[in-house]
C-alpha cells in the first residue's frame, strides 16, 4: 500500500513539475512568436493579420495557464497539460492558416514543440496521441487550402497539389517518428526525479 501511494505521488509531483513547467513555456513561446510576426510586419510592411498573433499571445499566455484555470476544473495534473497541450495544437493551427498555411516554412516546428515536449514528460503514448492530433490539424488545412480557404501570405509558398500532398504526408511521418523517439530521455528524466523524490523522502525519514 505504501509502495503504491509512494509511486502515486512520484507520479503526481512529475506531473506538477512538467505543468509547471508548461505554464512558463508556454507564456515565452507563445509572446515570442508574436513579436517576431509583428517585428516582421512592421519592417518588411508584409500585411500580417497582426491581431491574430496578439490574441493568440494573450490566450496562451494569460488565460490558457495550467494551475490558474485548467486546475479548476482537474484535479489531476496530468490531465491537465493533456488538455492545454490540445488547446496549443488548436492555437497554433490557426495561427499557421493565418500566417501562410500548409507551406509555411515552420509549421513542422511549431507542432513538434508540443510533440517533443509532452514525448518527453508524458512519454510515447502521450507524444503519439498528441502526433495523431497534429496529423488531423495537418491534413485539415491542407483540405481547406484544396477547396480554396485559404489566407495566403508572403511566407506562402507556391506549390503544386500534389507537393502539397507529400508536404503533408512528410509532417505527418516525422510527428510520429519524433513521438517514438522521445520515449528515451523520457524515461531517462522520469528515472531520475523518482531517484530526486526518494532522496528527499529518506532525508524527511531521517
Amino acid at each position: 500500500m505504501k509502495a503504491t501511494n509512494r509511486s502515486e505521488k512520484q507520479e503526481q509531483s512529475f506531473a506538477d513539475f512538467a505543468c509547471d513547467y508548461s505554464l512558463k513555456a508556454r507564456a515565452i513561446a507563445s509572446i515570442s512568436l508574436a513579436v517576431t510576426f509583428i517585428g516582421l510586419n512592421f519592417i518588411f510592411n508584409l500585411s500580417l493579420p497582426v491581431h491574430v498573433f496578439i490574441i493568440a499571445a494573450l490566450f496562451q499566455s494569460l488565460v490558457n495557464q495550467p494551475y490558474r484555470f485548467f486546475r479548476k476544473i482537474f484535479k489531476d495534473a496530468d490531465k491537465v497539460l493533456f488538455t492545454t497541450n490540445i488547446i496549443d495544437i488548436i492555437v497554433i493551427s490557426i495561427v499557421v492558416y493565418y500566417v501562410g498555411g500548409i507551406s509555411f516554412i515552420y509549421i513542422g516546428f511549431l507542432y513538434l514543440i508540443i510533440i517533443v515536449f509532452n514525448g518527453i514528460f508524458g512519454g510515447a503514448i502521450r507524444g503519439l496521441l498528441l502526433s495523431a492530433l497534429s496529423s488531423i490539424s495537418i491534413i485539415a488545412l491542407t483540405i481547406l487550402e484544396k477547396f480554396g480557404i485559404r489566407h495566403p501570405t508572403i511566407f506562402t509558398a507556391q506549390i503544386s497539389e500534389i507537393e502539397k500532398l507529400i508536404l503533408m504526408v512528410s509532417y505527418i511521418v516525422i510527428f510520429f517518428i519524433f513521438a517514438v523517439l522521445t520515449n528515451i530521455p523520457s524515461q531517462k528524466l522520469r528515472d531520475e526525479i523518482r531517484k530526486r523524490i526518494k532522496t528527499e523522502q529518506e532525508l524527511e525519514h531521517q
